[in-house]
């Protein structure tokens, strides 16, 4: 089969099975809330929300304060806590989402900070006894400057 291509048909077929096969490997995998992810982390608005966060930050970490190559855009609001309190379940929903590319709920951080952060990655489940606490501690409200976008 090297260089033959694959049929629509076989592609979904092949796509199924890989999916159905995930599924029995970790019961937990939900395919259609990471393709969503998936779809709106590689979408033109995160793109440019990125940039912006990153022009407004000069490219600089704003913990450790030193500008690096490896700098990552980190939502202070956690990205998946907006995408479940907003309720988004398509792509279109989230673009018309002006929380989820709100400059002000950016932040530049290089890989190193970032991972120290509490909420990098699947360190924490987001449920919402978590979030509340977070919110009336001021957690996602500190340190954020509003800027006009």
């Amino acid at each position: 089969m090297k260089g033959k291509k694959q049929t629509n048909k076989a592609k979904e077929k092949i796509r199924k099975f890989q999916e159905e096969r995930i599924k029995k490997l970790h019961p937990e995998w939900n395919g259609e809330i990471s393709n969503l992810y998936h779809r709106i982390r590689h979408s033109f608005e995160y793109h440019q929300w990125r940039y912006r966060v990153f022009i407004r930050d000069y490219f600089i970490c704003q913990e450790c304060g030193e500008k690096k190559r490896g700098i990552q855009a980190d939502h202070i609001k956690p990205f998946s806590f907006i995408i479940k309190e907003n309720k988004i379940k398509t792509l279109r929903q989230a673009i018309n989402c002006e929380e989820l590319w709100n400059i002000s709920n950016g932040r530049t951080l290089c890989t190193p900070c970032h991972r120290q952060t509490n909420t990098y990655g699947a360190k924490i489940k987001m449920n919402s006894s978590f979030l509340e606490e977070k919110q009336n501690e001021g957690e996602f409200t500190r340190g954020i400057s509003v800027v006009a976008s």
